[in-house]
């Protein structure tokens, strides 16, 4: 909103105010004032305000602080808007501006953001310098950009969005979203983050809310409703209703600056640049004696040379903006802009500025602006530049650039002199008839020994654009310094470009085409719209980077998807990785549509992805060749696999019948692939064709760019991998980095189940024991139904269970080699093909575990005789069963909510992982936000809430540990936690002692977790808090390796999480630091030092009961610190009712390595001594009352 400020006495006006009503809050009486007098005159004394407001004079405010030039001083001041300039600051600006010098874009930004970058690209390339700040930061860009169609795919592809790192979230679902785009997925059915009644309260109505989230759906735009979306949308439309038609100083303000059309820029430009024009029409210029300058540049910018047009580039020169094509161009849209506009074009458009990662702010008003525009814009010149255009450019001299090829391309229709097209027509001849010429001189000499390795490396050099484009520099001189536009020929002594054996003469203006006329064709074939929104995205300019820049950039992007990837997963960014990496994925992606009948080649002896990849290769041309389809590599549900296909095997059913197999797509897909590859079609072959084809499948299922990573860090190519060892370790993989990890699993089928509340209590019960069923017999891996084969058995989902049932019990004696489902028993198998249908279905009941939900499950179960199928038929008929979107879009959305949570977490959760470089995940960000408010949770939640434990007697392993007849351990956690307890409450003056009991807590807690999830009785958010509890014991031990030890301490009965630092100093002993949270004496906190002689502190607990108990204790402290070392001890005793433990950790400072290896020893004996007294006396605190 505009305020103007006038003069008391004069009435003049002094200042013009430009605050937007939504930046005020320092009062709601002056809110007030501002919503009444909006866009009127106002006299602050008569409001009782600012009664000296008629002195400030010249002073223009550009969405800032209401109280600038309040005062004589030059400041920075910082407001929850954002940073601002003050005082004289602005006044400087203005000056600045009104002498026609350019200043910097202003962005508005959200709080969290630093003030130099506002898009959520910027944010992220920050992370090389990783603090709290940025890694807030990054939490903030993922929570307003990831919606649940990212969330969904980035499972898919292996990366947990609760426990990956959150750069890599924001890396791969930018990914996700340009390849969604270029798919023309349909997202409309994938819901919004808010609640309706959630995002009206947000938006302030109910008509907004409605608009906003009908236009994203109509969009079909892959961003969440998060409430930082809905609210900043809300501002920036309340901006955009402001704006009104661009006088000239609005225009002059953009032109100047260069700055985009976007609702901020406009809205600055309409205040800012209106209040500083001045009327420059005065200044003489002559205008007739540039008629054909000014005729010329009219063409190039593509509009007709009329009196607007003229009018327009007079007004330019008389304003001193340089009259180029470009700004006119720019000047004719900028006039053109109806605002405030529609506002459903308008929501449109600020939607489109939230998927270009920006703020609702930055929404662009014209079209043409918006990266994708742009994108696609220079994607058209590219294809539609001719020979003629690229010939105009290099004759001018000028650099081959995108705006100079659009240019070129006008001012060819336009029509340019007859001695100009005489110049381009024999350029362009010249260069075609050298390298025709050379074409045939090279065919023609091709026989000749004593020149071949000659014509090799010339044809190589011809085609190597990065020579030609050192040759040429940037387009300006050639090697020998000879200045494009030369006619002079090139000296023998430069190389030729295209033959050495023939002295070649060029110009360099010929040479500059030949080497652009090539770099054209490459950016033609590798210049996509995705790859130019990519580098539009990143910063770069397309119109102005000269060629030989885009094609670096273009290859530079190709990679850097990479390098990221495996930088944020700890493996060397070597160019050799990189490499691996892409050309794994890629070969992959093109598996994946190849012929599925090269499966049948090498005799069904699939060995390798490489090989495999080789011979679809060459399937897949002759077919192309021959113009016939195929049938993919890639299984998926077909209803049609085209009429050629279907007559070229029409008969493949009579062919099961007659050997006695089912009528089955799997059967039906091995026999095709058979018949294709002419081998014999019998029982055998059938089940090793579907054997070969399901390790090809769990490959595609297995290698996710997760998983390939890790490959590739353990020096491993799964390229060449033999394929069953590939899925081997890929699934091991999968185990150690917790992708498909089985609490997230059960968690997301609880969850469903709970959600859906048409089945009864009866059917939950049973789908759950079904799903617990099913799991043992994944991880029996193979036993159940190899025992089955053993025992003549049919494979069917009842026997399979019941055999599982009685592996439980301890009555399945059956081992099965992972090497390919072969059995080694005290039975006997009687056929390969037993062995291999062994293997097969245990891979299907694999698959169809994870492919298990409760609707499908319903839908499978509902069907009388399903405890009959076989693994595969069961399969078969989860995959063909309608999934439950709502179910899954409601999952998906609640750890969207999360990750808006965590994106609003408080600095000091990210303080906490910076300081001892924990990863940057949902669940840590959680996990530690939920420690720092209850840090008692942890250990409540692992060994539970009752009082009176006593645990000081010693627990032998023996008591708590199981060794089952076939070499297994069980675990008696019960036990072992009193163990754990007990070493905890004496092993603290112990360093060694002390890091092995929290590693064994760790894994205890992990154990426990994995243990406690298939509880009958555990729901979705139980295992919530039992992953929470496993990642803060984990974090707690990623704490101990920096001396920050988290120990469940028995005191007065009851498990609590005390803390203790070590500080150590270079040349001092140093200090600990000790915090706890008593449910029975409240917070207590103590920090010890060691003196040269004796020792100092003090201990402060927040209540004066507890204060006195433990001042009680004094005695016992002082003795209990002789034992360390005899000397004084100075220890005070404070009450602060207004303790806060966290705020006390942070004070003592970071550690410091000593300078001595017997001073380190000297410190540890002291500092861990004074910390096992100190709780030694605490644990008993009752008994000093």
């Amino acid at each position: 909103m505009s305020l103007i400020i006038k003069c008391e006495k004069s009435k003049k006006v002094c200042a013009i105010v430009h605050v937007p009503y939504y930046f005020i809050k320092f009062s709601k009486e002056l809110a007030d004032i501002f919503y009444k007098t909006a866009r009127q005159p106002i006299d602050f004394r008569r409001k009782g305000r600012m009664n000296r407001m008629h002195r400030v004079q010249n002073i223009q405010i550009d969405g800032t602080n209401l109280l600038d030039g309040i005062g004589s001083s030059v400041k920075q001041e910082s407001f929850d808007f954002g940073t601002v300039s003050t005082g004289v600051g602005r006044m400087a600006e203005i000056e600045k501006l009104s002498k026609g010098e350019k200043t910097e874009e202003v962005t508005y930004q959200k709080p969290q953001q630093e003030s130099k970058t506002g898009t959520a690209e910027d944010v992220m390339q920050q992370a090389e310098n990783m603090n709290t700040a940025t890694m807030k930061n990054q939490m903030v860009v993922a929570s307003n950009t990831t919606t649940s169609a990212d969330c969904r795919q980035m499972e898919e592809e292996g990366f947990s969005l609760q426990q990956t790192d959150i750069k890599t979230v924001v890396t791969v679902a930018d990914k996700i979203k340009m390849e969604l785009a270029k798919a023309g997925v349909d997202i409309s059915y994938f819901g919004d983050s808010l609640s309706a009644e959630q995002i009206e309260a947000f938006a302030g109505n109910a008509a907004f809310a409605q608009t906003l989230s009908g236009r994203i759906q109509h969009m079909q735009a892959d961003i969440p409703l998060t409430e930082d979306n809905v609210t900043d949308c809300k501002r920036a439309l309340l901006q955009a209703e402001e704006l009104h038609k661009l006088n000239d100083g609005a225009l002059k303000y953009m032109l100047d600056n260069q700055l985009e059309p976007s609702i901020a820029n406009l809205y600055k430009a309409q205040y800012s640049g209106s209040a500083i024009y001045r009327n420059q029409n005065t200044i003489p210029l002559d205008f007739q004696g540039m008629e054909e300058q000014i005729s010329k540049i009219i063409a190039q910018s593509g509009q007709k040379e009329d009196e607007r047009t003229l009018a327009d580039s007079q007004w330019l020169m008389q304003n001193e903006i340089a009259l180029t094509a470009e700004n006119l161009n720019y000047l004719t849209q900028l006039k053109t802009i109806d605002v405030p506009g529609d506002t459903d074009k308008l929501i449109d458009q600020m939607i489109t500025a939230i998927a270009d990662g920006k703020r609702p702010q930055d929404a662009i008003l014209l079209d043409g602006f918006s990266l994708a525009e742009k994108a696609q814009k220079a994607v058209d010149i590219i294809q539609q530049t001719t020979d003629e255009d690229l010939a105009y450019v290099i004759s001018k001299g000028e650099p081959v650039t995108i705006q100079n090829l659009e240019k070129a391309h006008n001012q060819n229709l336009a029509g340019i002199s007859v001695s100009e097209k005489e110049e381009i027509a024999q350029l362009i001849q010249n260069t075609s008839d050298v390298e025709k010429n050379a074409q045939i001189a090279m065919k023609g000499e091709d026989t000749k020994s004593d020149t071949n390795t000659e014509i090799a490396d010339a044809e190589t050099e011809s085609r190597s654009m990065p020579d030609i484009s050192e040759k040429i520099g940037a387009g300006v001189t050639t090697a020998s310094g000879i200045p494009v536009g030369s006619t002079a020929p090139i000296p023998q002594e430069v190389p030729g470009i295209l033959l050495r054996t023939r002295l070649v003469q060029l110009t360099s203006v010929e040479i500059t085409l030949v080497a652009a006329r090539r770099q054209l064709e490459e950016i033609r074939m590798s210049m996509t719209i995705e790859a130019s929104y990519k580098m539009l995205k990143n910063g770069i300019s397309l119109d102005t980077s000269p060629m030989e820049e885009l094609i670096a950039h273009l290859k530079k992007f190709e990679d850097n998807f990479y390098k990221s990837m495996l930088k944020e997963g700890g493996v060397e960014a070597t160019q050799a990785n990189v490499s691996l990496f892409a050309e794994t994925s890629a070969k992959l992606e093109e598996l994946k549509g190849m012929p599925a009948y090269a499966l049948g080649t090498r005799n069904m002896q699939v060995s390798t992805l490489e090989e495999l990849h080789q011979e679809g290769s060459a399937m897949q041309q002759n077919f192309q060749q021959a113009n016939e389809r195929y049938e993919s590599m890639q299984t998926g549900v077909r209803k049609d696999l085209g009429d050629s296909i279907q007559k070229a095997f029409r008969n493949v059913d009579d062919i099961l019948e007659q050997i006695g197999q089912e009528v089955s797509p799997e059967n039906e897909r091995a026999v095709r692939i058979l018949g294709y590859n002419q081998i014999e079609i019998t029982p055998e072959n059938i089940a090793k064709m579907k054997a070969v084809d399901q390790q090809v499948q769990a490959a595609f299922h297995n290698l996710t760019p997760s998983v390939v990573r890790e490959f590739i860090g353990r020096g491993m190519n799964p390229l060449d991998m033999d394929i069953r060892e590939l899925n081997q370790q890929a699934e091991q993989i999968k185990a150690e980095l917790h992708i498909d990890a089985p609490e997230d699993k059960y968690s997301e089928y609880l969850f469903k189940l709970e959600q859906n509340h048409n089945i009864s209590q009866e059917e939950r019960n049973s789908y759950i024991g079904i799903y617990r069923l099913m799991n043992h017999i994944v991880e029996s891996d193979g036993a159940a139904v190899g025992a089955l084969v053993e025992q003549g058995a049919e494979i069917t989902m009842r026997n399979l269970m019941a055999a599982v049932r009685t592996q439980r019990r301890g009555e399945l004696d059956i081992k099965v080699d992972k090497s390919f489902g072969e059995l080694e028993s005290g039975g006997y198998v009687d056929s390969i093909t037993d062995q291999i249908e062994s293997g097969y279905q245990s891979q299907c009941i694999k698959q169809a575990f994870h492919e298990i939900s409760p609707e499908r499950l319903r839908t499978v179960t509902n069907e009388s005789g399903w405890e009959d199928l076989t693994p595969e038929q069961f399969l078969r008929q989860l995959q063909e069963a309608p999934e439950d979107l709502a179910a899954r879009e409601a999952y998906d959305q609640q750890k969207l909510k999360d990750l808006e949570t965590c994106a609003k977490s408080s600095e000091e959760v990210f303080h906490v992982l910076e300081q001892y470089e924990i990863p940057n995940t949902m669940l840590n960000v959680m996990a530690v936000s939920e420690l720092l408010h209850d840090r008692n949770i942890a250990f409540r939640r692992l060994f539970g809430t009752g009082n009176g434990r006593k645990p000081d007697s010693e627990i032998r392993p023996d008591e708590y540990l199981t060794e089952n007849e076939d070499g297994s351990t069980e675990v008696d956690f019960e036990a072992l936690k009193e163990e754990l307890l007990r070493r905890f409450g004496e092993d603290v003056k112990k360093p060694e002692e002390l890091a092995k009991a929290v590693a064994e807590l760790a894994e205890c807690a992990e154990k426990c977790m994995s243990t406690m999830i298939l509880e009958p009785d555990t729901t979705s958010l139980d295992i919530r808090g039992l992953k929470l509890m496993n990642a803060q014991i984990s974090i707690g031990a990623k704490m101990a390796s920096s001396e920050c030890f988290s120990m469940p301490i028995v005191v007065d009965g009851e498990v609590t999480n005390v803390t203790m630092k070590i500080v150590r100093n270079k040349e001092q002993k140093g200090l600990v630091n000790i915090t706890l949270d008593s449910g029975l004496h409240g917070k207590i906190a103590a920090e010890l030092r060691a003196k040269q002689k004796g020792f100092s502190g003090y201990v402060t607990a927040d209540s004066r009961q507890t204060t006195e108990l433990l001042e009680a204790k004094r005695k016992e402290i002082a003795e209990a610190l002789k034992e360390v070392e005899d000397g004084p001890l100075d220890l005070n005793f404070i009450m602060n009712s207004r303790l806060d433990l966290n705020s006390f950790s942070a004070t003592s400072g970071e550690s410091e390595e000593p300078e001595s290896e017997e001073l380190r020893e000297v410190q540890t004996k002291t500092l861990y001594g004074m910390a096992e007294a100190f709780i030694r006396a605490v644990k008993h605190l009752e008994q000093a009352a």
